[in-house]
């Protein structure tokens, strides 16, 4: 029987998780990655699971802060501008409230360009008040935002992080947005002639007048409402820059809310897609039947564990590529295609999803079968029907697509048999560099009774050898000839050109003869490796070996890992750790040492990083709103202010306070909503902008979720009402003789 041990230096050394390799240019490592992946798939003992290319000069870890960076800028951008409108607002509200002032001044000789620097040098003080108090809140805050969103984009910041050119832009900016934003409402006031400031008395004229008025009069609504109402439409360009604010609040909150109602929608249909909890994963491969009869034994129905496990199913996922097909890469997907290997028979599979189109895989259809997701169907243009050849670690078959589920993702699923008797994964089969046996050579005598070690070995091998070998040449010897150590040559007297006679210790073993092509000085780091192994020993091609033996070459095929499920009730990541432990202890005793993974956790984990970039980009919406409530309260001030005589009219003919205010009340509210009308359709062209920036356009659909616009019609009401109550309270308060002293 073979010897499954790895006595040679290559052999013993600890496993590797990672290759990584770079080349003096991109563009050769594009073209080079395939057949390194080949190499390391048929040349080593390792089966490469993914792999991923990175350009340097275009680092995805660079480009994913950036995006974040552009999306947040692009927010900050837009609070920006309706700050701007704010500006307009509260310089409008001076201007008129100063109207006879200007009048006055006027009068006394001052030019309009004199008004025009004193109005405007009041918005340039307000800017410059607004941008002391705002860097020194904005550099610990900027600082701490920084700090919690780093890691989600794999940046490490250590200490206290200052930007000069943020904060150098933020006081420009903030500088210049009030300025440029108080040229229009400086412009409008200051042309105001003397007669009409002296003479304004706050009521319109032609109030009543025009078509939008006759539709209000013949509302069916209280009367206060309908005045509510006619008051919003005298002073529409007042009001225009409160609702385009207000709008933009409500566009931005709809357009994150759905962007992220996107995102959470797709990531749940895709971790739904797994049937686990915890998931094992044998650093070995190891006959399934062996490792799920461990895990039947030690935690299924086991009075000894404090849980058991519901379910055990063999599953795989591993990077495959499909000839003629170049996926582009996309942001918000899996970095390629993937595919996922489950057991068809299962009640309980590892995977879930849906066929929607052909057949499921069955035991008939399963060694050729496969199922595409609808959107690599669509990708690739693809049927039922269909053949397509699948590439996997320099290995390829040609399949049928017997089926399409309905999945956003490029993805595919098979039996996992199929997908590890392509990918290699076997227990039990010869391993070049790997396989020891023994084998007899005829007319030897030593002390294991005419036999040796035997180790098959490959030609990439083969050529590593050639520097060691006192006589002869492996690595072109073709493949019928055999290499021998020096203590072997000694024993047999043996030199290069002789053949000897093997004969393989196996029952279904051969007999044949090979030529000496070379013998080996074993390296003392070797000699050092192989302990009390005798030092006669020979190597030769694998193959001839594995033929010598009798043996199929082929072993069993084995799962990449056992997705878990347990009987406990919606498990938390803490409670999961607890059985991981149990897991890990119980593998090692029975001498198989795994990977394992908490499910749960990973999840979670991915939750909070969604809800960090939700929350913060929902206080930009938040803030946007807060602009707009303040431009509304000031656009009601400036209302109050310039109806005063109006007030006092309703208050002469028995208006009480409750009419009044809601008078006020009502056009605050009315704004608001139609601020979330004209917000809806504005919130789904956010939502595309957001997932154009992001680069998640490609990956996950727009929808509009109606709970996200019933939210922001229940927040613009909420914040026009708090808004509308000061100056409502203010103009319930005033009386007839508060008016008439007023001046």
């Amino acid at each position: 029987m073979p010897i499954w041990k790895m006595p040679l230096t290559w052999a013993q050394a600890p496993a590797f998780g990672l290759f990584e390799a770079r080349w003096v240019d991109y563009s050769i490592a594009e073209e080079a990655v395939d057949d390194f992946t080949a190499n390391i798939a048929q040349g080593t003992p390792y089966i490469p699971v993914f792999t991923a290319q990175e350009d340097p000069a275009n680092s995805s870890l660079i480009s994913g802060a950036q995006t974040l960076g552009n999306t947040l800028g692009f927010l900050a951008l837009v609070s920006l501008i309706v700050s701007g409108f704010l500006v307009i607002n509260v310089i409008n509200a001076i201007v008129v409230e100063q109207k006879r002032q200007i009048g006055v001044m006027k009068s006394l000789g001052a030019t309009r360009l004199d008004s025009f620097f004193i109005y405007s040098g009041i918005a340039f003080a307000y800017g410059l008040i607004g941008v002391i108090p705002g860097v020194i809140v904005g550099i610990p805050v900027g600082n701490a935002i920084a700090h919690t969103i780093a890691p989600e984009v794999n940046t490490v910041l250590e200490g206290f992080q200052i930007s000069p050119g943020s904060i150098f832009l933020g006081v420009l900016v903030g500088l210049l947005v009030p300025v440029l934003a108080s040229i229009l409402p400086v412009f409008n006031g200051t042309r105001v002639r003397i007669l009409e400031a002296l003479t304004d008395l706050g009521i319109d004229a032609n109030y009543g007048t025009g078509p939008l008025a006759r539709i209000i009069g013949i509302l069916p609504v209280p009367i206060t409402v309908r005045q509510g109402l006619s008051n919003v439409t005298i002073k529409k360009g007042r009001i225009l820059f409160t609702m385009i604010t207000l709008s933009i609040a409500v566009g931005a909150f709809i357009g994150i809310f759905a962007v992220f109602n996107s995102l959470t929608t797709g990531l749940g249909l895709f971790f739904d897609s797994f049937n686990v909890e915890v998931g094992v994963f044998p650093n070995e491969t190891v006959d399934p039947a062996i490792v799920i009869a461990i895990l039947e034994r030690e935690f299924v129905n086991n009075p000894a564990r404090d849980f058991s496990l519901e379910s055990i199913e063999p599953g795989f996922q591993q990077q495959v590529e499909f000839e003629g097909y170049d996926p582009l890469p996309s942001a918000g997907g899996p970095p390629g295609i993937f595919a996922y290997g489950y057991q068809i028979e299962s009640d309980t599979p590892a995977f879930n999803f849906e066929v929607t189109e052909g057949t499921a895989l069955t035991p008939e259809n399963a060694e050729a079968g496969i199922i595409f997701s609808s959107l690599l169907a669509s990708n690739m243009d693809k049927g039922v029907g269909d053949r397509v050849v699948i590439q996997i670690s320099g290995n390829e078959r040609e399949l049928e697509v017997v089926g399409i589920a309905d999945f956003p993702l490029d993805q595919v699923w098979m039996d996992w048999r199929t997908l590890a008797d392509i990918s290699g994964y076997r227990s039990g089969a010869p391993r070049a560099n790997e396989y020891l046996t023994e084998v007899a050579v005829e007319g030897l005598a030593t002390a294991q009774n005419g036999t040796v070690n035997a180790l098959g070995i490959d030609q990439q091998f083969a050529g590593f050898l050639d520097d060691s070998l006192t006589e002869g040449e492996f690595s072109a010897s073709g493949t019928n000839g055999v290499v021998i150590s020096e203590a072997l040559a000694e024993a047999g007297g043996y030199a290069v050109g002789d053949r000897l006679s093997l004969s393989a210790t196996t029952e279904n073993g051969t007999q044949g003869e090979y030529p000496v092509v070379g013998i080996l000085a074993v390296p003392p780091a070797m000699a050092a490796q192989m302990g009390d192994l005798p030092a006669e020993f020979i190597m030769l091609n694998l193959p001839a070996l594995v033929e010598l033996e009798g043996a199929t070459g082929e072993g069993v095929v084995v799962p990449q890992g056992y997705f878990l499920t347990t009987t406990i009730d919606d498990p938390s990541a803490e409670e999961l750790d607890d059985v991981l432990n149990d897991l890990n202890e119980a593998m090692l005793d029975n001498g198989i040492p795994s990977l394992t993974f908490n499910f749960v956790e990973l999840v979670d984990q991915i939750s909070v990083a969604f809800t960090t970039f939700q929350v913060i980009m929902q206080l930009v919406a938040a803030l946007i709103a807060v602009v707009g409530a303040l431009g509304l309260l000031t656009t009601l001030s400036m209302s109050v202010f310039e109806r005063q005589k109006e007030i006092g009219v309703m208050r002469s003919i028995g208006a009480g306070s409750s009419t009044v205010a809601m008078q006020f009340l009502t056009e605050g509210l009315v704004v608001g909503f139609i601020a979330w009308v004209v917000g809806l359709p504005l919130g789904f062209l956010i939502q595309i902008l957001l997932l154009s920036i992001t680069g998640f356009d490609e990956t996950f659909p727009v929808t509009f979720p109606i709970e996200g616009a019933i939210l922001a019609l229940v927040g613009v009401m909420v914040i026009t009402t708090l808004a509308s109550l000061l100056p409502s309270l203010s103009a319930a308060r005033k009386t007839v003789s508060d008016i008439l002293r007023y001046q």
